[in-house]
C-alpha cells in the first residue's frame, strides 16, 4: 500500500472514530491535500515496528489562519492523526519533540496548530502538552485552508519553545 493510501486510510479511520464518539467530524480525508504535502515533502510519518502509527503535515507559514501573527517565527502542525491501533500512547509527544527540534534548527520560537473550537477533547489534549490558546478565529473559505476547516470556528494554539 502506498504512503498516500495508508495515510488516507488512517484519516478515514479517524473520521469513523469521531463519528462513533459524537465528536466533530472531518468532511473528508482531504486526499488531494495529503498528496500535495507528500509531494512537497511536508508530510511525515511516525512508524512503530514498521507500522504507520501517526501521520502529520507541517507548514513553514500559515498566513490564511494565523494572519499577521505569521512572521516566519513558527512551524505549523496540520492533520495530526494517530492510527487507531496506537491510540492512548500519547504519540503526539513524539510529533511535538520532532517539531520542536525542527523549529529550533530554523530559529523559530513557536510551534502552532489549530483545531475546531468545539473539539474540546482535542483542545484539552493539546493544552496538556503546554500549548496555550491564542484566540478563536472563523476560518475563511480559502483554498489555502483545508476543506475540513473552511467556515468553521477554530482555536489557535501555540507552544513556546524555551
Amino acid at each position: 500500500m502506498s504512503e498516500l493510501d495508508r495515510a488516507c486510510e488512517i484519516f478515514d479511520d479517524a473520521i469513523a472514530y469521531q463519528q462513533s464518539k459524537g465528536f466533530p467530524v472531518y468532511r473528508s480525508n482531504d486526499r488531494e491535500a495529503v498528496a500535495k504535502a507528500i509531494e512537497d515533502k511536508l508530510h511525515y510519518t511516525l512508524k512503530i515496528d514498521g507500522e504507520m502509527a501517526c501521520v502529520f503535515n507541517i507548514l513553514y507559514n500559515d498566513p490564511a489562519i494565523w494572519r499577521q501573527m505569521d512572521s516566519d517565527n513558527a512551524i505549523y502542525l496540520h492533520r495530526v492523526i494517530t492510527n487507531q491501533d496506537f491510540k492512548g500512547q500519547r504519540l503526539f509527544q513524539k510529533v511535538l519533540d520532532w517539531t520542536i527540534s525542527r523549529a529550533a534548527e530554523l530559529d523559530r520560537p513557536f510551534v502552532r496548530m489549530d483545531t475546531w473550537a468545539d473539539a474540546t477533547n482535542l483542545i484539552d489534549y493539546y493544552t496538556s502538552f503546554k500549548f496555550r490558546v491564542v484566540e478563536l478565529f472563523m476560518a475563511p473559505y480559502d483554498p489555502q485552508i483545508s476543506e475540513n476547516c473552511q467556515g468553521n470556528e477554530v482555536v489557535l494554539l501555540e507552544y513556546k519553545i524555551s
